[in-house]
């Protein structure tokens, strides 16, 4: 069976999707899980499914197929996987996100090589999209304006940006690649649900819903113990 890439950008709740998909049968479970931020593992500065084990792709722009099927684990158990990767425009820090850059639609640059690389491979694609008019996304706002040290966008900027990008920005169609409306499956959406199973070829959970309430952990980082 195929293993799994969840190509979000930071601060989507990609995480916590990725510990929700490793929780289906087949799949090799992630250990030491906590929403507690510990900084020996680089967690965030905000509340997030954090794991002892990340199961990062790393890839540099130069890199190849060859580099990435190299780090792939082997076994019987599926992998739920998330990306490092070497921007190749500025600013050139590190993103789990294949594609575009949400917050920066107005240079509107991205590059299709890493994309590429993977699909060179049978690796299943989930790409996380937040609605900017979800109440989902007003969580993501507050972890970036008030949680992000490095932030330099302002929250109208930010709105702006994310809300140009889920217009215009569109997936790329393959057989292997599915898109995600995570604020649909944090509101309790069956049908979205399903559909990723569907996708995923995974059994659904009886108790599925006990995972979206999970997510009430990390939404608010005020209410953080």
């Amino acid at each position: 069976m195929n293993d799994v890439l969840v190509s979000y950008w930071s601060g989507t709740f990609g995480d916590w999707l990725r510990y929700f998909i490793a929780e289906h049968d087949g799949f090799a479970k992630f250990t030491g899980v906590t929403t507690k931020i510990i900084k020996e593992r680089n967690d965030p500065e905000y509340p997030n499914f954090s794991f002892h084990c990340n199961k990062i792709l790393e890839l540099e722009p130069e890199d190849t197929v060859e580099e990435l099927k190299s780090q792939l684990r082997s076994g019987k158990e599926r992998q739920v996987y998330k990306s490092s990767l070497r921007q190749i425009y500025e600013p050139k820090g590190k993103t789990h996100s294949l594609l575009w850059n949400p917050e920066n639609y107005y240079n509107n640059h991205y590059d299709l090589r890493y994309y590429n690389i993977i699909r060179e491979t049978d690796i299943r694609i989930v790409f996380v999209n937040l609605n900017p008019l979800s109440e989902l996304f007003d969580s993501f706002v507050r972890r970036k304006i008030d949680h992000t040290p490095n932030n330099i966008m302002s929250e109208e900027e930010l709105r702006d940006s994310f809300y140009r990008s889920y217009i215009h920005n569109k997936y790329p169609k393959h057989k292997y690649n599915h898109v995600v409306e995570i604020n649909e499956l944090a509101e309790y959406n069956q049908t979205e649900y399903l559909n990723l199973c569907y996708f995923l070829d995974m059994k659904p959970l009886d108790n599925w819903k006990y995972y979206i309430e999970q997510l009430e952990k990390v939404k608010d980082p005020s209410k953080h113990e």
